[in-house]
């Protein structure tokens, strides 16, 4: 079950702030989720097509995984 708590912190004629909180447990589960589906059509030189090891792809594309999965998150709610 996902929960999520949204506050609207600043409402101006032209911008307006949000504060998302989410679980970390459920944040966790999302971004292994996410990781090892990308991962499974990861290509990289040398290596077969999601064949680099698990550990190569997160140090390589924790931040691009984390941005996506945040994004989902936030146009979800």
């Amino acid at each position: 079950m996902q929960q999520y708590n949204v506050e609207e912190v600043l409402n101006r004629e032209l911008a307006r702030r949000f504060v998302f909180t989410v679980d970390k447990e459920v944040l966790q589960q999302e971004f292994e989720k996410k990781l090892l589906s990308m991962h499974k059509s990861y290509r990289r030189p040398g290596f077969r097509t999601g064949k680099v090891s698990l550990d190569l792809f997160k140090s390589l594309k924790e931040k691009e995984v984390h941005e996506s999965l945040l994004q989902n998150l936030v146009s979800d709610i």
